[in-house]
C-alpha cells in the first residue's frame, strides 16, 4: 500500500477527473515523474478507470494501490469538499449561542426571514445578511461552483445532512446543526414562494437567483417525513453555454453516423441515463446541428434549459394542465418536421411518441434510466403499435475533460 500526501496531488488531476467521478471509483492522482502521472487507487478492478484517466489527461499513468479510506480523505481535502465558506458560516452560528435557536412558533421566524429578503437575491450581497440566509447563500454559490445538478437538505433524528449531486454522484456536503433545519426550509420556501405554513404536504416551486452576472434557475421540491421536511433545489445555470455535437466526446466515425440519424426524416432517438448525465446536453447539441430555416422544430420540456434561436420552445405547465402528453398532441397540430419531448415519464407521453414518430415524424426524448428500459419500454409498446417507427437508443454518460470539453 502507497502513502498519500495530499500535497503531492496531482494539479492535473484535479483539473481532468470530477470529484463524484474520484469518489465513486476510489481514485485520486499523484504528482509523478516529469511527464507522467501516478494514479492510486482502492481496488485493482479500478485499473481500467485509471487507464481511461492516463487517456484524458494525455500523460503515460503509474497505478498504485492505496488505503480506501485515506484516498477518499485526500479526495476531500484536495478537492476542498470541506465547503469552504460554507463550514464558516455553520461555525459562526454555532459560535452565537442565541442565534437560529427555536422560538416555540413559526411567526417570529417567518417575520424575520420575510424582512430579510429586502435588497435582492444576489447570491454574492449577503454580508449583512441573517445567518441562515447566509447559511442557504454559501451552500447555493459552493453547488453553482462545483457545478452540481442537485442540491439535497436530508433531516435525520439528530442532525441534518446537505448533500449535492455532482456528474451524477451525490455525496454529503455540510451537516449544518439540527436546530437550523426548519429556518432553512423556511428560507427556501420564502424564496420560492411556498407557504412556509404547510409542514404536511409536498410542495413544488421555483425562483431564479443571481450569482454577480450568473443567473441560475432553481426547481425547489419539499416532501414531509418523520424527521421534518426534506428539500430537493435543482439547479440549472442559465449562464453554462451549449455545446456542438463535436465537443461532446464522439469520434469522427461515430459522429458522422450520428450526423446522418439525426437528419432522418421520421423516427424515434432516445438517450438515457441517469440525472446530470448529458442527455439533455446531447439533444440540445442534435437540435443546433439541423436547420431551422428549412425544418419546422418544436420543443416540449420541463425547464426550458437553453433558448435555440429558430425553434419554437414550450414550458410544462402542470397547474395548467399542460403536460409532456397533451402538449406533444397539440404540437402534432403544427406542422412539425422535428419534435424534442424534454423526457418521456409515463405511458401517455411514450404512446404520443411513438405515434408521432409513425406518422412522419423526427421525435427526440430522454428517458431516466439505462438503455434496457428503451428495450423494455418499444416491446411494451409493439403491442399496441406494429410496425413500430425506426427506433434509436443512446446511453449517455458524459464527464468534462481538463479543457472542458465533454466526453
Amino acid at each position: 500500500m502507497a502513502p498519500l500526501d495530499s500535497t503531492s496531488i496531482s494539479p492535473a488531476f484535479i483539473g481532468c477527473v470530477p470529484i463524484g467521478f474520484a469518489r465513486r471509483f476510489g481514485i485520486i492522482g499523484i504528482d509523478g515523474d516529469k511527464g507522467s502521472l501516478t494514479v492510486a487507487m482502492a481496488s485493482p478492478k479500478s485499473l481500467c478507470v485509471a487507464e481511461n484517466v492516463g487517456i484524458l489527461s494525455g500523460v503515460p499513468i503509474t497505478p498504485v494501490l492505496a488505503d480506501g479510506d485515506e484516498i477518499q480523505a485526500v479526495i476531500n481535502r484536495a478537492y476542498g469538499e470541506r465547503g469552504g465558506d460554507v463550514d464558516g458560516v455553520v461555525d459562526a452560528i454555532r459560535l452565537d449561542a442565541g442565534e437560529g435557536e427555536a422560538s416555540g412558533g413559526n411567526g417570529s421566524n417567518a417575520a424575520r426571514l420575510l424582512s430579510s429578503l429586502e435588497g435582492g437575491t444576489d447570491l454574492l450581497d449577503d454580508a449583512s445578511s441573517a445567518p441562515v440566509i447566509r447559511l442557504v447563500n454559501a451552500i447555493l454559490f459552493e453547488a453553482v461552483k462545483r457545478r452540481a445538478s442537485d442540491v439535497h437538505v436530508q433531516p435525520y433524528a439528530d442532525r441534518v445532512q446537505v448533500r449535492l449531486r455532482v456528474d451524477g454522484v451525490l455525496y454529503d456536503f455540510v451537516a449544518p446543526p439540527k436546530r437550523l433545519h426548519e429556518e432553512m426550509v423556511s428560507r427556501i420556501k420564502v424564496v420560492a414562494g411556498l407557504n412556509i405554513a404547510e409542514k404536511r404536504l409536498p410542495q413544488d416551486g421555483r425562483t431564479t437567483v443571481s450569482l454577480g452576472e450568473r443567473v441560475v434557475d432553481l426547481r425547489i421540491s419539499t416532501l414531509p417525513t418523520c424527521h421534518g421536511e426534506r428539500v430537493v433545489l435543482r439547479l440549472l445555470d442559465k449562464s453554462a453555454r451549449l455545446y456542438a455535437l463535436d465537443e461532446l466526446g464522439m469520434g469522427p466515425a461515430e459522429l458522422s453516423i450520428f450526423n446522418r440519424l439525426i437528419r432522418r426524416t421520421h423516427g424515434l432517438f432516445l438517450v438515457t441515463g441517469p440525472t446530470g448525465s448529458g442527455k439533455s446536453t446531447r439533444l440540445y447539441g442534435a437540435l443546433q446541428a439541423l436547420d431551422a430555416t428549412q425544418l419546422n422544430i418544436l420543443t416540449i420540456e420541463d425547464p426550458i434549459e437553453y433558448r435555440l434561436p429558430g425553434i419554437s420552445q414550450t414550458q410544462v405547465s402542470d397547474k395548467k394542465g399542460l403536460t409532456f402528453a397533451s402538449g406533444l398532441r397539440t404540437i402534432l397540430r403544427q406542422d412539425p418536421d422535428v419534435i424534442m419531448v424534454g423526457e418521456i415519464r409515463d405511458e401517455a407521453t411514450a404512446r404520443m411518441a411513438v405515434q408521432s414518430a409513425l406518422t412522419g415524424h423526427l421525435v427526440f426524448s430522454t428517458l431516466h434510466g439505462p438503455a434496457s428500459e428503451c428495450r423494455g419500454l418499444m416491446l411494451a409498446l409493439e403491442r399496441t403499435f406494429h410496425p413500430l417507427p425506426t427506433f434509436l437508443a443512446l446511453a449517455e454518460w458524459s464527464i468534462r475533460d481538463p479543457i472542458g470539453r465533454i466526453g
